[in-house]
């Protein structure tokens, strides 16, 4: 069954980050995002968790022609962000792929860095540098005592020939408080595979608001877009689909299961047409890792929602992309309601 939907459109409030995850910085007050789906048939549930929208099917052209830059290497791109064990990089090796794509306006440049992914999920750096001459309001040491928050005015990722929508995370980091660069991390997830192919990024003034005023200050101001081609490496692990369960008096299905070192990405069917009267979005979701370690991604995972093409039954997905590379030897089990999945081990 494909997944296309009618009308689609979120309104988030903010944009949070773990404590664990030092290197993040909080965001808040994240613009309205409105898709208008390519095929009619589905309704989207807004999601109400920490989830930041993308437009996938909208293409806002805004900035110049994108630029070649300095290609770096897949572990300077995604260790700072991903994990920097040995097991991680060599993960790294093998499922990502450099980019090198910029755009300079007003003496300030954005460069694709690399990109990161799955079937369903990924993860792209962005590394943000401007020229020595320039007074960049930021504040000194922001990111391990933020008292305030960046965000871009206008922010979109538009992965062409992807139907359907996507969502995900973002936060920003500083690699080298010594040079006069930042590094912006963006995570999408779908609700259909992320086909491989072009991606036109595009971003508008890079604000900072502090924790006092909550009015937001535009520090880098200018117009960017970034166009380049997908081509990193699948690792994802299928698991066995038709399982069902129940949860609060319902028949829950699992139709698709699927993870991989960067993320997971799951599809169930519920014997309701209406998801309104049940909160589906609460059904747990568990990662156990073989050293006992529990990561509830109950809260963490965005989600979709729709009604099947006969009114019969309540199809949901839930997936995200994880806050580090995770080698599939290092899991041990994923829980989905009250169905256990070993994962198994090459």
């Amino acid at each position: 069954m494909k997944k296309h939907w009618n009308d689609y459109a979120q309104d988030m409030d903010s944009l949070h980050y773990t404590q664990e995850q030092k290197v993040r910085l909080a965001s808040a007050a994240v613009h309205a995002a409105e898709l208008e789906a390519r095929q009619q048939r589905r309704t989207r549930r807004p999601v109400r968790r920490t989830i930041l929208v993308i437009a996938a099917a909208l293409a806002i052209v805004i900035g110049t022609a994108s630029a070649t830059g300095a290609l770096k290497t897949l572990t300077e791109i995604f260790s700072p962000v991903l994990g920097s064990s040995e097991e991680q990089i060599e993960l790294m090796g093998a499922m990502g792929q450099s980019i090198g794509v910029s755009d300079t306006q007003n003496g300030v440049t954005i460069t694709a860095d690399g990109m990161i992914g799955d079937k369903y999920n990924a993860c792209i750096v962005y590394t943000i540098s401007w020229d020595d001459s320039m007074d960049v309001p930021l504040p000194q040491d922001w990111q391990n005592n933020p008292s305030g928050y960046l965000m871009f005015e206008s922010d979109d990722t538009d992965l062409h020939d992807t139907q359907g929508a996507s969502f995900g995370t973002a936060w920003f980091t500083d690699n080298d408080p010594t040079d006069n660069a930042i590094q912006y991390c963006r995570t999408i997830s779908g609700d259909e595979e992320l086909l491989y192919g072009n991606v036109t990024a595009t971003f508008e003034n890079l604000q900072y608001t502090p924790a006092d005023t909550n009015e937001p200050d535009t520090i880098l101001e200018g117009s960017w877009k970034l166009q380049f081609d997908v081509h990193y490496e699948d690792s994802s692990l299928s698991l066995e689909s038709g399982k069902s369960f129940s949860y609060e008096g319902m028949q829950v299905t699992v139709t698709n299961a699927s993870i991989s070192p960067i993320g997971i990405h799951v599809e169930i069917n519920v014997d309701t047409p209406s998801w309104d009267s049940y909160d589906l979005d609460n059904i747990p979701l568990k990662l156990t890792k073989t050293d006992g370690t529990v990561l509830d991604l109950t809260e963490k995972c965005g989600y979709y929602c729709w009604t099947s093409d006969d009114h019969t039954e309540t199809v949901m997905g839930k997936g995200g992309a994880f806050d580090e590379i995770i080698p599939l030897d290092d899991m041990a089990t994923l829980t989905i309601g009250d169905l256990t999945y070993d994962i198994p081990h090459t």
